[in-house]
This record gives structure tokens, sequence and C-alpha cells, in this order.
């Protein structure tokens, strides 16, 4: 290909050298476009439950968690391996949620589910909780509520003191929301 005299300052040679480096960089750029899209897909793929209760955490969106029985507005502060803790202090089993609605959209998600009190259940959060004997309200996944003194809490149960003086014994299982009273 000739283009005129093919010296710089040459009308021909620069348009020619200008459409070249052009080129170059819509090439770059659908490059770059396909090597996101690439990235994000891959990390979808690799995106946990949790990493992704961690991300709405960190990023303080209000949501709505929605539970068969119940909705609660709020804000997620903390996730744990099997519960988040939301800022009214309320603890809910992570299985026991239907959804959780977000008021702004989502970012992308945390991989691995790494990060806030990951490791800590929540029966050990209730087990430290215990010892300071606080008033709890207990949402069961049936829909009912009953409330007392927290007692004590292992990996299967809690159990926590009726204000009428009984003790109740409730299987971890059936707990959807423990919290403050």
């Amino acid at each position: 290909m000739t283009f005129g005299t093919d010296e710089p300052g040459d009308p021909t040679f620069e348009s020619a050298v200008a459409r070249w480096l052009g080129e170059g960089q819509v090439d770059d750029a659908a490059a770059e476009r396909a090597r996101q899209h690439w990235l994000t897909q891959q990390l979808d793929e690799q995106t946990t439950l949790h990493g992704t209760l961690i991300n709405v955490a960190e990023a303080g969106h209000d949501v709505v968690v929605v539970l068969p029985q119940r909705s609660v507005r709020t804000t997620l502060v903390a996730v744990g391996t099997d519960f988040v803790l939301t800022a009214d202090q309320q603890l809910v089993a992570i299985d026991a949620i239907d959804r959780i609605e977000t008021e702004g959209r989502l970012g992308d998600p945390a991989p691995t589910g790494s990060g806030t009190h990951q490791g800590l259940a929540m029966w050990m959060l209730l087990a430290m909780l215990a010892q300071d004997r606080p008033l709890v309200v207990v949402h069961h996944r049936s829909g009912a509520t009953s409330s007392g003194t927290l007692e004590r809490a292992n990996s299967d149960h809690l159990v926590y003191t009726e204000r009428v003086g009984a003790s109740a014994v409730v299987p971890l299982q059936s707990v959807a929301i423990v919290g403050q009273m």
C-alpha cells in the first residue's frame, strides 16, 4: 500500500496512521469489554449466597428480609455461617429467608463469602449472649412468637425462661429470628 510520499507531514500518511491508531483503540476497547464480560461471568459462577449477603451488608443497603410468616425492613450489618444480623439487632436464620429485597442495585458480589463474622454460627452467638441473660423474642418458622430470658444455646437448641417462670426448649431448626425485647 502506497501513501503519497510516505513522509511525515504527508496528509495521506497521517490519515492512514490516524486510521490505524483508531482501529487499534477500537480493537483494544472491544478486547477489554470481552475481558470484563468473561471476568464478570467467572465471578458470577463462583459467587455464593454468603458472598452476596456480605456484599449487601457491606454496601449498607436498606433491605426487606422476607420470611414465610413476616417481613422485616432493616439493614444487614453482619453475616455468619447460618444467620444475618440486622441493624436492629435481630439474628435471622439464613435458611428461613424466602428472599431479600434491596433498595439499591447490587454491585459485584464477593466471590467466596469470606468476610463479616464468617465462621460464627447463630448458636455460637446465642451462647455468648446467654451469658448476660438478655430478654429475647423468638419468631418461630411456624409464625408463632415467644419470649423470655435467654439461658443457654447449643448447636441444636436454645433454652429460655418465659416470663411466667417456666422454661422453654426450642429446636434451633424451628427458629427464624431471635431479637432483643
